[in-house]
C-alpha cells in the first residue's frame, strides 16, 4: 500500500545509523467498542509481529505488547470472529487466512489499518485506503507536540462510525445481511482511476476530486486526519521523535461502534413526525392485515394507528411496532430488495434485516432511520406535502423528507 511504502522510505532515510538495540516500545490496545476486537498484526520484512500476529481484546478491556524500537508494520481489528480450540475459524472483517494468529498473513480488505515505522523518528498513520471496519485512534506518550505542527506527535483520530454513512454500493455485509465494513472504491470497482494506477499513478493524475464519485471525501470529512486514498499523503502522515514514545491504539475511541440511542425509550409509544411537512407516520385506514401501507397523514389525537414503539434487536437497530396492529415497519420485497423506491408496509416481525432500522440522531430531537439490509433511509417520496403518500426506502440524502421527530405519547 502506497502510504506504508512512503513511511518505509522515510524510515530508511531518517533511521540511518540506528542500532538494532534501539529503545523498546510499549503498544497498548484499548477496546471501547461494544464488541470483542480480534487484533491482527503484520510486520514488514525482517520484523516479527507480536503474539504471532493475533489476539483478542474484549469489549471495555485493554492489553499491551512490547516491540523493538526499530519495528515496522501494521495492526488492524477483526470483527465477529469464531475460532476453534486450535485457533482456526473465520472473521467477518480483516480475516487472515482463517487463523487467530495471522503468522505473516495480512488482513483481507476492507479493514482499517494502524501503520508504524519506528526509528530515531517514528512515522505512523491510520489508513482507510483499503476500506474501513473500525474507528481507530493512535496516541503517542510522551508526546513532544508542537502548536504550529499538528502532525508532530499528534493523534490521528476517527470517532465517527462510517458504517452508518457508507454508500450502499460500498457496503460489505456478512452472511446475516448485516453491514460489517465499508469497501474502498478501488476494491469495489477495480478501475485504474479509482485504484490510482496506469495513467492515474501519480498525485497529479489521481485526484479524488476528479473521480466519477469522490468516495474519499466521505471518509475524509468524517475522519480528516486519516488516509482516505493512495495519494492522500500530504494530510495524514504523523511523526514523533525523542523521547521515543510508547503508543496507545484505541478501537472505537468515541465509544461503542454501534451504540443504541440512549434517549429513545423501548417502553414508550411515539408519534413519528416528518420534518418536511409535519405529518405523522400512519397505518393507512387502520389496516389490520399483512401488507397495510405506511403513509404520512395528519397527526390525530391519541390515535393508536399513528403510535409506534422501538424494540431493540442488536447493534443499535430496532424493530418499529405499530400500537394498533401487532406488525412492524417493513421495507417490501424482503432482505434482498436493497434498491431505491421499495414501498414501506406493515408486516409481522420475523427477524428480517428489512424490518430493522437504526435511528441516527440529527439534532433537535430529529432522526433519520436507516434500513439494516440496504443502508438506505426511510423517506417521503419526492419530499411530498400531500396526505396519504406511502413512504419508501431511498438513498440517504440529508433532506427533511428523511428527518423525523419523535414525540412521546
Amino acid at each position: 500500500m502506497r502510504s506504508l511504502q512512503v513511511l518505509l522510505f522515510g524510515a530508511l532515510v531518517l533511521g540511518t545509523g540506528q542500532t538494532a538495540h534501539a529503545q523498546s516500545r510499549t503498544f497498548t490496545f484499548v477496546n471501547k467498542c461494544n464488541e470483542t476486537v480480534w487484533v491482527g498484526s503484520l510486520g514488514n520484512p525482517g520484523h516479527a509481529p507480536p503474539n504471532s500476529g493475533g489476539w483478542a481484546v474484549n469489549a471495555g478491556s485493554s492489553n499491551s505488547v512490547t516491540l523493538p524500537g526499530d519495528w515496522a508494520g501494521r495492526f488492524w481489528g477483526r470483527r465477529n470472529c469464531n475460532f476453534n480450540s486450535s485457533g482456526q475459524g473465520f472473521c467477518d472483517t480483516g480475516d487472515c487466512g482463517g487463523r487467530l494468529q495471522c503468522n505473516g498473513a495480512g488482513g483481507v480488505p476492507p479493514t482499517s489499518l494502524a501503520e508504524f515505522t519506528l526509528g530515531s523518528v517514528d512515522f505512523y498513520d491510520v489508513s482507510l485506503v483499503d476500506g474501513y471496519d473500525f474507528p481507530i485512534q493512535i496516541t503517542p506518550s510522551p508526546a513532544n507536540t508542537s502548536p504550529s505542527n499538528p502532525y508532530q506527535c499528534g493523534s490521528p483520530t476517527c470517532t465517527t462510525d462510517l458504517l452508518s454513512i457508507c454508500p450502499p454500493e460500498l457496503q460489505k455485509k456478512n452472511s446475516a445481511g448485516k453491514v460489517v465494513a465499508c469497501l474502498s472504491a478501488c476494491a469495489r470497482f477495480n478501475t485504474d482511476q479509482y485504484c490510482c494506477r496506469g495513467a492515474y499513478n501519480t498525485p497529479a493524475t489521481c485526484k479524488s476530486s476528479a473521480w466519477p464519485v469522490n468516495y474519499p471525501a466521505i471518509f475524509k470529512s468524517a475522519c480528516p486526519s486519516q488516509y482516505s486514498y493512495a495519494y492522500d499523503d500530504n494530510a495524514s502522515t504523523f511523526t514523533c521523535n525523542n523521547p521515543s514514545p510508547n503508543y496507545s491504539i484505541t478501537f472505537c475511541p468515541g465509544g461503542g461502534s454501534n451504540p443504541p440511542p440512549t434517549n429513545i425509550s423501548t417502553t414508550a409509544w411515539y408519534y413519528i413526525i416528518n420534518q418536511n411537512d409535519g405529518f405523522c407516520l400512519d397505518d393507512t385506514d387502520w389496516g389490520n392485515f399483512d401488507g397495510a401501507k405506511v403513509q404520512q397523514y395528519g397527526c390525530g389525537n391519541n390515535q393508536a394507528n399513528q403510535e409506534w414503539q422501538f424494540q431493540t434487536t442488536d447493534s443499535g437497530y430496532y424493530k418499529i411496532v405499530n400500537r394498533y396492529t401487532p406488525r412492524v415497519i417493513d421495507s417490501s420485497g424482503g432482505p434482498t430488495n436493497t434498491g431505491n423506491n421499495a414501498p414501506i408496509l406493515l408486516w409481522p416481525y420475523w427477524g428480517g434485516t428489512n424490518q430493522q432500522w437504526k435511528p441516527v440522531a440529527l439534532g433537535g430531537g430529529y432522526y433519520k432511520f436507516v434500513a439494516r439490509h440496504s443502508g438506505r433511509c426511510l423517506d417521503v417520496p419526492g419530499a411530498s406535502n400531500a396526505l396519504g403518500v406511502q413512504l419508501q426506502q431511498y438513498d440517504c440524502n440529508g433532506t427533511n423528507a428523511q428527518s423525523f421527530l419523535l414525540q412521546q405519547r
